[in-house]
């Protein structure tokens, strides 16, 4: 917090003995209530853009202002999702893949953590790679008990939704993979989407009605 102040690297380690205690570097003060509202003016054209460019141009734009930490990170945030969608919509997958893993790296304790390894999975699924489709969904389950509840957005019902989303992708996944694969091949696959949407039928948050069908299903074709 200290560097990102003085735009300098004046505290290298965080063992530093250089004292701060004594500097009050939260006051708010009418220049920089200014700056974080132009700056999030200018953010707020970043879900606009169309394309890569555009979308690095806003990004310069506002990082180059003098607005606070927080609103920077919060916009980094947004920054990463947003390139990543760009990247897939011009089917630039693994670019986009590079963007999430940055997000994730960077911020490894975010309560999108969850939102960010689904989408993971959903590009790899677009790249045919089920096996690590999958294993992205299965990260979301361990993932999602981790969030931090603020008693807001981000609650126990939220983290219920995401962990059961990811088990019906799972078994969405499963499905998908055995319809290209020849039908000796297929058969195990479709067991297992069954096996999982017998599963989920019983979760709260299942559409019962699509759960059952998709479940007869894969019985069917198995």
């Amino acid at each position: 917090s200290l560097n990102e102040t003085l735009g300098a690297p004046l505290i290298n380690s965080f063992d530093s003995s250089i004292s701060h205690e004594n500097t009050n570097f939260t006051e708010e003060t009418l220049y920089s209530r200014q700056q974080n509202e132009k700056a999030k003016q200018r953010a707020a054209s970043l879900g606009s853009t169309q394309n890569i460019d555009d979308a690095k141009t806003v990004i310069k734009d506002v990082l180059g202002m003098d607005a606070s930490l927080a609103v920077k990170t919060d916009f980094r945030k947004a920054s990463l999702l947003q390139l990543a969608a760009l990247s897939e919509q011009k089917k630039s997958y693994e670019e986009a893949q590079k963007y999430l893993s940055e997000y994730l790296q960077r911020y490894s304790d975010d309560a999108l953590i969850p939102v960010v390894l689904l989408r993971q999975g959903d590009l790899f699924r677009k790249m045919g790679a089920y096996d690590l489709e999958r294993q992205k969904y299965y990260d979301v389950i361990k993932a999602a008990p981790k969030v931090s509840l603020d008693g807001g957005k981000f609650d126990l019902n939220y983290v219920k939704l995401v962990a059961f989303i990811a088990r019906s992708q799972i078994a969405d996944s499963f499905y998908e993979e055995a319809s290209k694969l020849p039908q000796y091949e297929a058969r195990g696959k479709y067991a297992n989407a069954a096996e999982m949407y017998n599963r989920l039928a019983a979760d709260d948050e299942a559409n019962k009605r699509v759960i059952t069908l998709k479940y007869i299903r894969s019985l069917y074709k198995q």
